[in-house]
């Protein structure tokens, strides 16, 4: 029998009423971690960036897009042969922005967003702030809850363009009435210090404050744009880079990819199968708190399916699956291995890869929505 299996059985013995419980939003923080330097070939001097496409800056903003964070020591730092952003004409338009908060002793804080730089009179700009997402990461445990705030209304910000720096505040002086960041601080003002381009990505640095200059963290900004009238960069969802030297010799001097995750890249049917055993897992997210989760001991044609509570960390691609009654169901890690997604469970002692949902008859999957229809918690 395979641990799939094995899991199956016991958790037959098992009964559980479904409780959701989110985190408090108290405090703020930010994470150290080094990803690998800008490739060499990146550092090339672009001509003046044309303003009749002005990127990708209104998509939605993934871990993907920041990974460069990192790797900033100092925001007032312009990166050898990068141009310098000084005009309006070179940054208006929508950005896709990251929130990094000052820590606490207990909790890492982050926000993305889009911001949108409009042109005003002269010197004029005013910023529209359309929000995203808030993490909160508990710095003992290394779990975050992710709070939607999507829903909520954009935020303006006056300001002036000067010397290639922004600054711009919210003219609200009802503190009820502004954005409340994740620390339980509203924000006032935004001060945009640094606005570069590399290749075909454009990048912006500064930092964001409550009333009475209180710092409140870091910004990073960051868009893809043509490099040339009428062309088009594309985007991509992972981003690899490669530390500078050799790619294939000498400790130090490897390819590095780096990628996140956040759980909508965990849902899905994953499979594994060897000469002793058959499994699968199937997770579909209910919401950013709940997933449905299947699995199953496929050789034995058996299957437990189980509602539980999710806590994800795009950071570090993981998830980690609760049952109701707050005991650990599993952690999961998001994986790439030869070009096929993959993931690894602590409790299973495999990898399973990403397998189109068509290998089963959709029969099947009927069937697995009309079991959730009646339990939280079943075996088939």
């Amino acid at each position: 029998m395979s641990i799939f299996g094995k899991r199956i059985v016991t958790a037959m013995a098992m009964a559980a009423v479904l409780a959701v419980s989110a985190l408090p939003i108290t405090a703020s923080a930010q994470v150290q971690e080094r990803p690998p330097e800008i490739p060499e070939g990146e550092l090339i001097k672009q001509p003046e960036i044309p303003g009749s496409w002005q990127g990708d800056g209104a998509q939605k903003p993934q871990g993907s897009d920041f990974t460069w964070v990192y790797d900033v020591t100092n925001i007032f730092d312009v990166p050898e042969g990068a141009t310098v952003l000084h005009k309006k004409e070179q940054v208006k338009g929508p950005w896709k922005v990251f929130l990094v908060g000052e820590p606490s002793d207990y909790f890492c804080f982050y926000n993305t967003c889009n911001i949108n730089i409009n042109d005003g009179v002269g010197d004029n700009v005013y910023l529209v702030a359309d929000w995203y997402r808030q993490t909160l990461v508990n710095r003992q445990t290394g779990e975050a809850t992710i709070l939607d705030s999507s829903g909520l209304q954009s935020e303006v910000y006056d300001g002036t363009m000067t010397a290639g720096a922004i600054f711009a505040g919210d003219l609200d002086n009802n503190d009820v009435d502004r954005f409340m960041f994740a620390s339980g601080d509203t924000i006032k003002d935004f001060l945009i210090v640094n606005m570069y381009q590399i290749g075909d990505r454009q990048y912006g640095l500064g930092v964001f404050s409550a009333d009475n200059a209180k710092s409140l963290g870091n910004l990073y900004m960051t868009r893809q744009v043509a490099t040339s009238v009428g062309t088009t960069a594309t985007t991509t969802t992972e981003t690899t880079a490669t530390t500078s030297g050799s790619s294939d010799t000498g400790e130090g001097n490897k390819a590095i990819s780096i990628s996140f995750r956040d759980l909508n890249w965990f849902s899905g049917y994953w499979t594994y199968e060897d000469s002793y055993s058959s499994d699968s897992f199937y997770l579909e997210p209910i919401n950013d708190h709940q997933v449905y989760a299947v699995i199953g001991d496929e050789a034995a044609a058996t299957h437990y399916g189980i509602v539980l509570d999710v806590v994800s960390d795009p950071s570090r691609s993981t998830i980690s699956l609760y049952y109701p009654d707050g005991n650990r169901f599993d952690s999961i890690n998001g994986t790439n291995i030869n070009g096929t997604d993959a993931i690894t469970m602590s409790d299973y002692n495999g990898v399973l890869f990403r397998t189109d949902k068509s290998v089963r008859a959709q029969e099947y999957w009927d069937h697995i929505n009309d079991l959730f229809k009646g339990a939280n918690e079943w075996y088939d």
